[in-house]
């Protein structure tokens, strides 16, 4: 790279208007390099999360016997349920072949639940998030499943880009044409760590909701 210096003898120009004498020359260069130095601070602060490693069992889930094809989510628990019957208010057909979406929140877990028409539908919704910091998949029993690093999100760089008290663990499902994601909060303030039991027990939740809501006799 060729950089090319150019000298000033009396006059600087101004960025934003006419040239000043030179005896603000030292002012506006020492002035121009801290507004250019916190600028690259700010530009150059990390943004994204900081990761831990998880820790997370996902065979509650895979292990269970389901249907070939789930019909309804009529006898899952919820909060809040966002689609019923495939249809929104003006009875048109979800895009996306959603059938049937719906919350569910208890304390500081939440389960999204989202039924499709078919299983490449599920698929699809499941390969969505297939590159957001996931720690490992695992296929058991034709049913798949994912844990992601664990994420402590951080202020905005006019924040100072600092950590924030608290950390997010995620893990979520393709179960034939149902998609299910699972997320957990663990704060600082309560003592809690990255490395906490809230996943694995939401798991372990989520696998009995489903067994009695779906699993077949084998």
């Amino acid at each position: 790279m060729t950089r090319k210096r150019f000298g000033l003898r009396g006059l600087v120009p101004l960025p934003f208007g006419p040239t000043v004498p030179c005896k603000c020359r030292w002012f506006l260069a020492v002035s121009s390099g801290v507004l250019l130095l916190s600028g690259c601070v700010t530009l150059f602060r990390p943004t994204g999360p900081v990761l831990y490693e998880p820790s997370c069992d996902l065979r509650p889930v895979l292990a269970l016997h389901l249907p070939e094809q789930i019909d309804s989510l009529a006898r899952l628990p919820r909060t809040e349920t966002v689609f019923q019957g495939g249809t929104n208010r003006l009875g048109g057909r979800l895009p996306d072949e959603i059938k049937e979406k719906l919350y569910l929140r208890k304390d500081a877990t939440e389960y999204m639940f989202i039924l499709f028409y078919s299983e490449a539908a599920a698929s699809r919704e499941y390969r969505r998030d297939h590159e957001r910091h996931v720690f490992c998949e695992v296929r058991e029993n034709g049913l798949t499943g994912r844990v992601h690093y664990t994420e402590q999100p951080r202020a905005d760089p006019e924040g100072g880009s600092v950590p924030l008290s608290f950390f997010v663990s995620r893990a979520d499902f393709r179960l034939r044409n149902l998609y299910i994601k699972v997320e957990t909060k663990a704060r600082v303030e309560e003592g809690e760590s990255p490395q906490n039991e809230k996943l694995s027990n939401a798991v372990k939740d989520l696998a009995e909701m489903l067994r009695r809501a779906f699993e077949t006799r084998q």
